[in-house]
């Protein structure tokens, strides 16, 4: 029963919120009294909902429980704010409770006033405080269950928000400026700063969060001294009417204070920040794009993860990604390739751009920092930690017309963006990751952004990514910041206006059954929906050819390697029809070599001058290169010639991958290509993996490295050695990914002693790989570069590394199953493994004695004034800060049933360990914890560190 009324709790309060948004966007207009009407309703249903799980959860029995619950909303509150039989046992907080739930009874409800009564905008921010202070005291105070996830972000950013940069914006505009003073009680928070200039300017900043009489009566008590002009910054963009009640006032004191201030100007920060920082960027080009852009629906998962239909895509970004109140500073958009990501991008751009005054949006594109950087990724130094670091970045590969530098300077990019003035719009998250790999810290870069978020709430960013790659990395970083969205592609509604938008309404239906046939193969089962590249492609081909037949879905080919998708028939067929159509004298199998070739050589671009050579080698025809370029999945710009749909470059680099290494083909051209995937983190091995796991090819990729190791021993210059040994360890990933994500320790290795046969030697990793079975290994003239799974992996005292370079990323804080004795002195180690190293004493008598001391600060915080306590379970995580083994010490009690879940917030000691502990603490008795302190002694190591250093990460 409680859980419904949970659930009906839940819902009212997100929809009381929904409704406040739409109020304070709509305050001047009509529509203002209903939403403002709305918000009141919906949080008198939220009181009421918390009233009954109040009465729910205490002990009376269920009859009494329910005769209570019949209760109206005024009575409910009486019951659980009354002193006989408390709910709430707390006096203070009873009242209090009491004190919230009826001015949400109250405020808007037609029968609590005389007149008819307009909710005010003082109203409203009355009824968002109250009713999320109540709904913070029941989660964190007075119910054991924890915040549901629909509400974290809104406990979250709720009066957290904190503005500490104005000394960062005036010292970024002025040379000198000074705060006069400042004033930060509740309700009354103001700051007053003077700009020293041939006229002196004088700025009043007022918080949030304010009642802005008591303000400006405080400010004007405490103003000594004149001020002709006086600048007015709110911390907000607020509407006119807001504008003109701080104005009326301001001037209602300034009448009697006429010597102190002559004039005013009221304008939010915002504003202030656009009008000294960003205005230069009004001007930022339009970005090009798709001109038969067809919006489709975004969906997201529930929590069950059943697929939910959202709004149309553009509406829902500009509405609640941008310009609602408060929104998540991370919108990210997930998709396959070819669903219409980036053409989502463009086209979102341009109607920022032209839809606000003072927003501009700058789309950041993965496809041009590949191109930029495909043969000088590994020289770039640069970290990617923050937001300005990779807006930086991009800068270099940019037009310079496309806006201003003045952007270029940290400060005020971050101003811009921390204001909301400039939206950052990312087109492919996931190549930019793959493609800078170590040099992309994902989980600093949204760290950046919430940190800039946090000074207003306005940051806003939008990406796109493949799901996969979220999938994966979601779990490093806190999600309760980003705002998830799906994209599916096209439903029948969204083809048909498609069509109509490209050949128009009279000739619509000439081609719709026959796109239509087409589809009907290539719809996605899981979603039922299409691609928008198949619907764009199969048009463009239909609109330069009538003939239905000249277009035939091939559901089998045999004549090359690939993954037998959708996709792979329907570039099959594309290619087969433009051989029939311009008489090529080729076969499709060639026709994929071109591409292949032209990937593998150039890249995603090559101007016209270098396709025609590659062309000449396979036609003898004086006019091929033009007739090539009417391929629907190609298009000109400038004399460069590119594919029309990014991904197709993904495409045919992985149908490239997979012919060389099932054809056993290990060139330079190769090697230069696949050393990029040497960690393990790239697009490009999904669909790789894919295909090796549908064919049992082990021993292509066997023979592969076996090519790979030779070509390696043979290699005497630095640069392509280092190329090779990435190229190994992006095929040693590969076979592990094909073999399976949930093998054994054992079975991994096996895969490696297949590989290596003798001894393993040229063993080169890069990055986390996987953890595996070193016992009994001797490794010899190997790589481990930032090998993290090193510290999971199985080591005995015979495993051995000889002549390797083995390294730990920074980020790793301990590493209890290595000791020096398993690197021969021929080994070189990083910074991070001697310092774990040393770290960690091995004197036994020593180590006791620490693992005995951290069981007494654990046992004596349960055990005070001779009885044992209960305590919180967020009091728990600082113990056993010297003690590092697989799990942390609380969770090692827990197995070992010292500890117990003594409610879903606190833990105690079991029953059984009472006395034992008992006498540890007063005797120092350990007999009957001999078993738990000699495991302990097995399977964890101790530092002698202070405890001040301990609480530093390692």
């Amino acid at each position: 029963m409680i859980g419904k009324k949970r659930e009906n709790l839940i819902n009212y309060t997100l929809s009381a919120m929904q409704e406040y948004d739409l109020a304070i966007k709509n305050i001047e207009k009509k529509d203002y009294a209903r939403y403002s009407e709305n918000c009141s309703n919906q949080a008198r249903k939220a009181s009421e909902s918390l009233c009954k799980c109040i009465i729910i959860q205490s002990d009376l029995s269920d009859d009494e429980k329910e005769q209570l619950n019949k209760n109206d909303l005024n009575n409910l509150i009486q019951q659980v704010s009354k002193n006989k039989q408390p709910f709430i046992l707390d006096s203070y907080l009873r009242q209090r409770v009491g004190n919230r739930l009826n001015i949400l009874r109250t405020t808007g409800n037609d029968g609590s006033h005389e007149n008819d009564y307009k909710i005010t905008n003082d109203d409203l921010n009355e009824i968002k405080s109250s009713l999320l202070y109540l709904l913070k005291w029941y989660y964190n105070e007075h119910s054991e269950i924890e915040i549901p996830k629909e509400l974290v972000y809104l406990f979250e950013t709720e009066n957290s928000f904190e503005f500490t940069m104005l000394d960062n914006i005036l010292s970024s505009k002025f040379s000198k400026s000074e705060n006069l003073y400042e004033e930060k009680r509740y309700k009354l928070k103001y700051e007053l700063w003077k700009v020293h200039l041939m006229l002196d300017m004088y700025i009043l900043f007022l918080d949030k969060d304010i009642n802005i009489t008591k303000t400006v009566n405080d400010f004007f008590k405490r103003l000594t001294f004149s001020i002709d002009f006086l600048t007015i910054i709110t911390p907000h963009s607020i509407n006119e009417k807001r504008i003109e009640n701080i104005k009326k006032v301001f001037n209602d004191y300034k009448e009697s204070n006429f010597e102190k201030i002559k004039d005013i100007n009221v304008v939010s920060l915002s504003d202030f920040i656009w009008d000294n920082f960003s205005s230069n960027n009004k001007d930022i080009k339009e970005v090009y794009e798709e001109k038969y852009f067809m919006d489709q629906h975004l969906f997201e998962l529930d929590k069950d993860y059943e697929v939910v239909k959202n709004e149309l895509s553009i509406k829902y970004l500009l509405e609640n990604s941008i310009e609602k109140e408060f929104a998540k500073p991370i919108t990210l958009i997930l998709g396959q390739g070819g669903v219409g990501k980036s053409t989502l991008t463009e086209t979102l751009v341009n109607k920022i751009n032209k839809r606000y005054t003072s927003k501009r949006a700058i789309l950041i594109k993965a496809e041009i920092l590949k191109n930029a950087l495909k043969d000088s990724i590994d020289n770039i130094s640069l970290t990617i930690d923050s937001i300005f670091d990779l807006y930086n970045l991009y800068l270099k590969y940019i037009d310079t017309d496309v806006m201003n530098f003045e952007l270029n300077n940290k400060n005020i990019f971050n101003l811009s963006i921390l204001s909301g003035n400039i939206i950052l719009i990312i087109d492919g998250l996931d190549e930019i990751a793959g493609l800078l790999k170590e040099k992309f810290n994902l989980n600093n870069f949204v760290k950046s952004l919430v940190d800039l978020n946090k000074q207003l709430g306005e940051c806003r960013i939008i990406s796109t990514a493949r799901d996969s790659y979220w999938n994966k990395e979601k779990d490093t970083i806190n999600q309760i910041y980003v705002d998830v969205k799906y994209l599916f592609g096209f439903d029948d509604e969204n083809v048909n206006k498609y069509l109509e938008k490209r050949f128009g309404k009279d000739v619509k239906e000439k081609y719709i059954q026959k796109v239509n046939i087409l589809l009907k193969d290539i719809i996605d089962k899981r979603t039922k929906q299409y691609l928008p590249f198949y619907v764009n492609l199969i048009s463009g081909v239909i609109e330069t050819n009538d003939d239905i037949n000249s277009l035939k879905i091939n559901h089998s080919i045999k004549e090359y390697y690939h993954n037998e998708e959708v996709l792979d028939f329907l570039i099959y067929s594309i290619l087969n029809r433009e051989i029939v159509r311009h008489s090529f004298s080729i076969n499709v199998s060639s026709f994929i070599e071109i591409f292949l070739e032209l990937v593998a050589n150039h890249g995603s671009t090559i101007n016209k001058e270098d396709i025609n050579g590659i062309l000449n080698l396979y036609f003898n025809d004086e006019n091929i290169t033009d007739k090539f370029m009417l391929n629907p999945l190609l298009q000109e710009q400038n004399g460069i010639i590119k594919f029309r749909y990014d991904f197709l470059y993904n495409y045919f680099i992985v149908l490239y991958f997979i012919k060389s290494l099932k054809t056993h083909q290990i060139d330079n051209d190769f090697i230069k290509i696949f050393c990029h995937l040497y960690d393990g983190n790239n697009l490009l091995f999904e669909d790789t993996v894919k295909f090796f796991k549908k064919n049992d090819s082990f021993k292509d990729l066997k023979i592969s490295h076996e090519k790979l190791i030779k070509k390696y021993k043979e290699e005497n210059t630095k640069p392509m050695k280092l190329k090779l040994e990435k190229s190994i360890s992006a095929l040693l990933y590969l076979i592990q990914k094909v073999a399976g994500n949930n093998l054994s320790q054992d079975k991994r290795i096996s895969y490696i002693i297949d590989l290596y046969t003798k001894e393993i030697r040229y063993f080169f990793i890069w990055g986390k790989f996987y953890p595996i079975n070193l016992s009994g290994i001797h490794i010899y003239n190997s790589k481990f570069i930032n090998y993290n799974n090193l510290c999971n992996s199985t080591i005995d005292e015979s495993t051995r590394f000889y002549y390797s370079d083995i390294s730990l990323s920074d980020d790793v804080e301990t590493c209890i199953n290595i000791n020096k004795n398993i690197f021969d002195s021929t080994c070189t180690l990083n910074t991070k493994i001697n310092e774990i190293l040393k770290t960690f004493d091995n004197n036994e008598n020593a180590k006791e004695e620490i693992i005995k001391t951290e069981l007494k600060r654990v046992f004596n915080h349960f055990f005070g004034n001779g009885y044992f306590e209960n305590r919180k379970k967020d009091g728990c995580s600082n113990f056993g800060k010297k003690i590092y083994m697989k799990d942390n010490l609380i969770t090692f009690l827990l197995k070992e049933n010292v500890l117990c879940d003594y409610d879903p917030r606190r833990y105690s000691i079991t029953e059984y360990f009472e006395p034992i502990v008992s006498d540890f603490i007063k005797n120092n008795n350990d007999v009957k914890l001999r078993n738990l302190i000699d495991k302990l002694m097995d399977i964890c190591k101790v530092t002698t560190k202070s405890k001040k250093e301990c609480d530093e990460p390692l």
